[in-house]
Protein backbone atom coordinates (compact mmCIF):
# COMPACT_ATOMS: atom_id res chain seq x y z
CA UNK A 1 0.00 0.00 0.00
CA UNK A 2 1.06 3.28 -0.97
CA UNK A 3 -0.70 6.07 0.79
CA UNK A 4 0.85 8.66 -1.67
CA UNK A 5 -0.50 7.27 -4.67
CA UNK A 6 -3.75 7.79 -6.26
CA UNK A 7 -5.88 5.69 -8.99
CA UNK A 8 -5.22 8.31 -11.67
CA UNK A 9 -1.34 8.60 -11.31
CA UNK A 10 -0.74 4.87 -10.84
CA UNK A 11 0.39 4.13 -14.15
CA UNK A 12 2.91 6.81 -14.58
CA UNK A 13 4.63 6.49 -10.82
CA UNK A 14 4.35 2.28 -10.72
CA UNK A 15 3.67 0.67 -13.93
CA UNK A 16 5.78 3.18 -16.39
CA UNK A 17 8.71 3.44 -13.34
CA UNK A 18 11.60 1.56 -14.23
CA UNK A 19 13.62 3.02 -11.59
CA UNK A 20 14.04 2.09 -7.69
CA UNK A 21 11.39 1.68 -5.86
CA UNK A 22 11.80 3.29 -2.33
CA UNK A 23 9.91 0.78 -0.07
CA UNK A 24 11.10 -1.34 2.75
CA UNK A 25 9.71 -4.71 2.60
CA UNK A 26 6.72 -5.85 4.77
CA UNK A 27 8.40 -9.13 5.58
CA UNK A 28 11.71 -8.70 6.14
CA UNK A 29 12.08 -4.74 6.42
CA UNK A 30 14.85 -4.51 3.99
CA UNK A 31 14.98 -1.15 2.06
CA UNK A 32 14.89 -0.89 -2.14
CA UNK A 33 15.89 -4.71 -2.80
CA UNK A 34 13.19 -4.46 -5.39
CA UNK A 35 12.30 -6.39 -8.78
CA UNK A 36 9.45 -6.27 -10.92
CA UNK A 37 7.74 -9.32 -10.20
CA UNK A 38 4.18 -9.19 -12.81
CA UNK A 39 0.82 -7.81 -12.56
CA UNK A 40 -2.39 -8.87 -12.39
CA UNK A 41 -6.06 -7.54 -12.75
CA UNK A 42 -7.96 -5.51 -9.56
CA UNK A 43 -10.99 -4.52 -10.49
CA UNK A 44 -12.20 -1.14 -7.63
CA UNK A 45 -15.31 0.35 -7.57
CA UNK A 46 -14.62 3.74 -7.06
CA UNK A 47 -17.63 7.20 -7.16
CA UNK A 48 -17.57 10.13 -9.47
CA UNK A 49 -20.29 12.79 -9.53
CA UNK A 50 -22.96 10.29 -7.68
CA UNK A 51 -21.98 7.20 -10.19
CA UNK A 52 -20.53 4.21 -9.06
CA UNK A 53 -17.71 3.38 -11.56
CA UNK A 54 -16.05 -0.24 -12.11
CA UNK A 55 -12.48 0.61 -12.87
CA UNK A 56 -9.98 -2.19 -13.73
CA UNK A 57 -6.31 -1.45 -12.70
CA UNK A 58 -3.34 -3.27 -13.34
CA UNK A 59 -1.25 -3.85 -10.29
CA UNK A 60 2.36 -4.26 -10.10
CA UNK A 61 3.85 -6.88 -7.59
CA UNK A 62 7.41 -6.37 -6.34
CA UNK A 63 9.59 -9.29 -4.86
CA UNK A 64 11.88 -8.68 -2.59
CA UNK A 65 15.61 -9.69 -3.39
CA UNK A 66 16.43 -10.40 0.25
CA UNK A 67 13.69 -12.84 0.92
CA UNK A 68 11.96 -13.64 -1.68
CA UNK A 69 8.21 -11.97 -0.27
CA UNK A 70 6.32 -10.59 -3.12
CA UNK A 71 4.06 -7.62 -2.48
CA UNK A 72 1.70 -5.50 -4.28
CA UNK A 73 1.39 -1.95 -4.59
CA UNK A 74 -1.56 -0.76 -3.99
CA UNK A 75 -3.08 3.29 -4.82
CA UNK A 76 -4.50 4.29 -1.44
CA UNK A 77 -8.06 4.20 -2.63
CA UNK A 78 -7.93 0.60 -2.31
CA UNK A 79 -8.74 -1.64 0.60
CA UNK A 80 -7.00 -4.79 0.42
CA UNK A 81 -9.48 -7.92 -0.23
CA UNK A 82 -12.45 -5.27 -0.73
CA UNK A 83 -13.66 -4.29 -4.15
CA UNK A 84 -15.17 -0.99 -2.75
CA UNK A 85 -13.00 2.27 -2.82
CA UNK A 86 -12.37 4.27 0.20
CA UNK A 87 -14.43 6.92 -1.87
CA UNK A 88 -16.90 4.78 -2.24
CA UNK A 89 -17.66 3.53 1.54
CA UNK A 90 -17.02 7.29 3.06
CA UNK A 91 -18.84 9.00 0.41
CA UNK A 92 -22.53 6.67 1.19
CA UNK A 93 -21.81 6.45 4.68
CA UNK A 94 -21.63 10.29 4.57
CA UNK A 95 -25.35 10.18 2.89
CA UNK A 96 -26.21 7.75 5.32
CA UNK A 97 -25.59 9.65 8.45
CA UNK A 98 -26.41 12.88 6.83
CA UNK A 99 -29.77 11.77 5.86
CA UNK A 100 -30.17 9.48 9.07
CA UNK A 101 -31.92 6.73 6.91
CA UNK A 102 -30.72 4.31 4.69
CA UNK A 103 -32.78 4.29 1.90
CA UNK A 104 -31.84 7.55 0.46
CA UNK A 105 -27.98 6.17 -0.12
CA UNK A 106 -28.88 2.95 -1.23
CA UNK A 107 -31.37 4.08 -3.77
CA UNK A 108 -29.12 6.87 -4.82
CA UNK A 109 -26.08 4.93 -5.38
CA UNK A 110 -27.46 1.51 -5.92
CA UNK A 111 -25.62 -0.50 -3.51
CA UNK A 112 -27.86 -3.17 -1.28
CA UNK A 113 -29.12 -2.73 2.03
CA UNK A 114 -26.53 -5.55 2.67
CA UNK A 115 -23.77 -3.78 1.42
CA UNK A 116 -24.52 -0.40 2.86
CA UNK A 117 -24.76 -2.27 6.32
CA UNK A 118 -21.62 -3.76 5.73
CA UNK A 119 -19.68 -0.57 5.12
CA UNK A 120 -21.78 0.78 8.21
CA UNK A 121 -19.84 -2.40 10.46
CA UNK A 122 -16.19 -2.05 8.57
CA UNK A 123 -16.38 1.83 9.90
CA UNK A 124 -17.80 1.19 13.88
CA UNK A 125 -15.07 -1.26 14.16
CA UNK A 126 -12.57 1.45 13.11
CA UNK A 127 -14.53 4.06 14.60
CA UNK A 128 -12.89 4.51 18.02
CA UNK A 129 -8.73 4.32 16.24
CA UNK A 130 -10.26 6.56 13.41
CA UNK A 131 -11.58 9.10 16.30
CA UNK A 132 -7.81 8.47 17.92
CA UNK A 133 -5.78 9.13 15.34
CA UNK A 134 -7.57 11.86 13.88
CA UNK A 135 -7.05 13.98 17.34
CA UNK A 136 -3.27 13.47 16.97
CA UNK A 137 -3.01 15.07 13.98
CA UNK A 138 -5.43 17.47 15.20
CA UNK A 139 -8.14 16.79 12.53
CA UNK A 140 -11.19 17.09 15.55
CA UNK A 141 -11.66 17.17 18.95
CA UNK A 142 -13.98 15.36 21.21
CA UNK A 143 -17.22 14.72 20.64
CA UNK A 144 -16.65 14.85 16.53
CA UNK A 145 -20.16 13.57 14.49
CA UNK A 146 -19.56 10.87 13.02
CA UNK A 147 -20.97 12.91 9.32
CA UNK A 148 -17.96 15.32 10.40
CA UNK A 149 -15.36 12.63 10.74
CA UNK A 150 -16.33 10.99 7.44
CA UNK A 151 -16.31 14.34 5.94
CA UNK A 152 -12.56 15.00 6.99
CA UNK A 153 -11.40 11.00 5.50
CA UNK A 154 -13.33 12.65 2.02
CA UNK A 155 -11.70 15.66 2.10
CA UNK A 156 -7.96 14.85 3.43
CA UNK A 157 -6.46 11.43 1.87
CA UNK A 158 -3.54 11.79 3.92
CA UNK A 159 -5.82 10.37 6.73
CA UNK A 160 -5.06 6.93 5.66
CA UNK A 161 -1.80 6.86 6.67
CA UNK A 162 -2.02 8.66 10.13
CA UNK A 163 -4.86 5.64 10.59
CA UNK A 164 -1.98 3.08 9.40
CA UNK A 165 0.16 4.74 11.61
CA UNK A 166 -1.44 5.09 14.62
CA UNK A 167 -2.98 1.88 14.51
CA UNK A 168 -0.96 -0.68 12.39
CA UNK A 169 -4.30 -1.49 10.34
CA UNK A 170 -5.69 -0.19 6.99
CA UNK A 171 -8.79 1.69 6.92
CA UNK A 172 -11.93 -0.29 6.71
CA UNK A 173 -10.15 -3.41 5.81
CA UNK A 174 -11.92 -6.32 7.89
CA UNK A 175 -10.35 -7.87 10.77
CA UNK A 176 -10.47 -11.11 9.30
CA UNK A 177 -8.33 -10.21 6.17
CA UNK A 178 -6.12 -8.24 8.30
CA UNK A 179 -2.31 -9.52 7.20
CA UNK A 180 -0.45 -11.04 10.22
CA UNK A 181 2.50 -8.40 11.39
CA UNK A 182 6.11 -10.31 11.07
CA UNK A 183 8.39 -9.02 13.84
CA UNK A 184 11.66 -7.12 13.32
CA UNK A 185 11.52 -3.75 12.46
CA UNK A 186 9.40 -0.37 13.28
CA UNK A 187 6.00 -0.63 10.84
CA UNK A 188 6.20 2.59 10.22
CA UNK A 189 8.64 2.63 7.72
CA UNK A 190 7.19 0.01 5.81
CA UNK A 191 4.73 1.62 3.82
CA UNK A 192 5.35 4.93 2.85
CA UNK A 193 3.35 7.95 4.18
CA UNK A 194 2.39 10.21 1.57
CA UNK A 195 5.75 12.51 1.35
CA UNK A 196 7.56 9.39 0.49
CA UNK A 197 10.28 10.05 2.41
CA UNK A 198 12.78 7.55 4.01
CA UNK A 199 14.13 7.57 7.30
Amino acid sequence: MDFSLSCKDYNEKILEFHGIFNYSCPHCGSIRRWSRHGTYDRYLIIIESGLLILESLHILRLLCKSCDHTHAILPRECVPYFIYGVSVITEILADYYAEGTPKKPAQHSGISWQCLYSFISRFLMSLHSLEMALREISYIKPPGTLYSILKLIKEHPDVYYHYFKSTKKILFMSRANAPPIHGGTDWKWRIHPPTRHLK
